[in-house]
């Protein structure tokens, strides 16, 4: 796994960092604490990086502009630390933590090539990951495919396009531009076609949903009768456009910053502009974490499902809707619950190692 996507090696230090953006968050800095900040950010260049991709991630990159000129004068002295100390945030701030729910270990399941190398006239191949597995591959045309937790693809390169089948799961395309061999992304009996962007496709459950973060692509079903579609622009009080009617014929175009989703074969389409912000939430997995930003628990129970093999259930359904939010490595769920016990009238029952309850506390 590319070493770049996440710090797999050093758990710990992304637990800092995270620590680190959240007591920035609360505006409450003292002299101190700024001096402890960059001590730990010169501490060494893994420091340096990883509260780099936290800021970038949570889109908070000014929280460290005001401290630009320290912070970049202790990363050209950064050093290796010898023996560190016990960290700062450990003893002052570990609630603050807890609440801002950042995991610390990554997935160990890993990828897995079932037949076939990447080329672009040849027999059609499967690659899949596994439940929590995470993968980035290159394809022979250049385009960059990411794989999310237990999904799986089969290319199927010939002279004529480039098609990719999404069979379960949720897949990034950095497509490379090539005008005259179409790219195409199939799910069940509907297809995009993109040349030369950015886009993700989920398919789980007869559900789909295409984000597209560069470029345009297109959307059309591959069936007789046109699909409905709804137009929600972004804005308040901004009012829905009247159903839209698509088909293979006349196909639907979804621009960057557009997130089209189909629920379960028979609703109508809705298409909604979203803003950079929800889309680096929504790819946050690309960077192996989970952001979640005042979303209701049931939702966040369920994604976070998606990435582990011991089931979450929440057995009391006034939970379900109350709001919660963090940021949360895949594949590692005792950060959450942690979060959940510390900052929320929540009591979690560790039934069995695969399967935990979550109801409202006693009393």
């Amino acid at each position: 796994m590319p070493e770049e996507l996440f710090s797999n090696k050093a758990p710990d230090i992304t637990a800092e960092a995270c620590a680190w953006i959240a007591q920035l968050e609360t505006g409450n800095m003292s002299s101190e604490d700024q001096a402890a900040l960059k001590e730990w950010i010169g501490r060494s260049p893994r420091h340096f990086e990883e509260i780099r991709k936290i800021a970038r991630l949570s889109a908070d990159t000014d929280l460290l502009a005001g401290m630009a000129g320290s912070i970049g004068a202790a990363a050209r002295e950064r050093r290796e630390a010898v023996s560190p100390p016990r960290p700062w945030f450990d003893r002052h701030w570990r609630p603050a933590l807890a609440a801002c729910a950042m995991a610390v270990l990554v997935a160990g399941a890993g990828f897995v090539t079932l037949k076939g190398a990447f080329g672009p006239a040849e027999a059609p191949y499967i690659v899949a990951t596994t439940v929590g597995g995470l993968e980035e591959r290159t394809l022979s045309d250049g385009t960059v495919v990411k794989l999310n937790t237990d999904s799986q693809i089969e290319v199927d390169f010939d002279s004529k396009q480039r098609r990719v089948r999404l069979l379960k799961g949720e897949a990034f395309f950095q497509v490379a531009h090539n005008s005259d061999w179409p790219f195409l992304v199939t799910a069940g009996d509907k297809t995009v076609k993109a040349v030369g962007t950015a886009f993700a496709v989920r398919w789980t459950d007869g559900d789909l949903s295409v984000t597209v973060s560069e470029g345009r692509v297109a959307f059309a079903p591959a069936v007789a009768a046109p699909v409905p579609v709804v137009i929600v622009p972004r804005g308040p009080g901004a009012e829905p456009e009247p159903l839209t009617k698509i088909s293979a014929e006349a196909p639907l175009f979804l621009d960057a910053g557009q997130k089209l989703s189909l629920v379960n074969e028979g609703a109508p389409t809705l298409v909604a502009a979203v803003s950079p912000r929800e889309i680096t939430s929504e790819l946050s997995w690309r960077e192996g974490l989970l952001d979640f930003s005042e979303r209701p628990l049931n939702e966040i129970v369920g994604e976070v499902n998606r990435y582990t093999n011991v089931r979450i259930e929440i057995t009391d359904p006034e939970l379900s809707q109350m709001k919660f939010g963090g940021i949360f490595r895949t594949g590692e769920i005792e950060p959450l619950l942690d979060a959940l016990e510390l900052s929320a009238d929540v009591e979690v029952e560790r039934v069995s190692d695969t399967y935990v309850r979550i109801h409202r506390a006693a009393g």
